[in-house]
């Protein structure tokens, strides 16, 4: 699982209020980058799509079909914590201090935010587009 060792060892999540170390499932389906910031008003109104599709797939347990990953564009941790504390977001975002070594799997499409890019676990893009995606995590939730 090409992206999950990619990603072992570079991610933080909230936790009980907390930022502790993150952790990256290696059964999944699929694994979503997306690539926000919390001062861009789209990015925030996607990231709540995101939580809500986020919290019907945590439900699901061992059988969730996907993580998401965040690909923070406000470089600072204390703007990094906010924006996962504001949003309530449950998902792990890249350490800002490893967003260098993971270039490879963050330039991944186009450079416009909100984007969103769903991989397959050996790192094949799924699909870079917006829309394309959402609708695909949607049906992945439902089903």
């Amino acid at each position: 699982n090409k992206v999950a060792t990619a990603l072992k060892g570079k991610l933080i999540e909230l936790k009980g209020g907390k930022i502790v170390d993150g952790e990256i499932s290696e059964n999944l389906d699929y694994y979503v980058l997306y690539h926000s910031a919390s001062w861009w008003i789209g990015c925030v109104e996607v990231t709540k799509q995101l939580v809500s599709i986020s919290k019907k797939n945590n439900k699901l347990g061992d059988k969730r079909k996907f993580q998401i990953v965040l690909v923070d564009y406000d470089r600072s941790a204390k703007k990094l914590e906010g924006y996962l504390k504001k949003i309530n977001i449950s998902w792990p975002a890249i350490k800002l201090e490893q967003m260098e070594s993971l270039g490879e799997l963050t330039s991944i499409g186009e450079a416009t935010m909100p984007h969103i890019v769903l991989l397959k676990p050996d790192g094949t893009v799924v699909s870079d587009k917006r829309d394309n995606v959402i609708k695909k995590l949607e049906e992945l939730v439902e089903s």
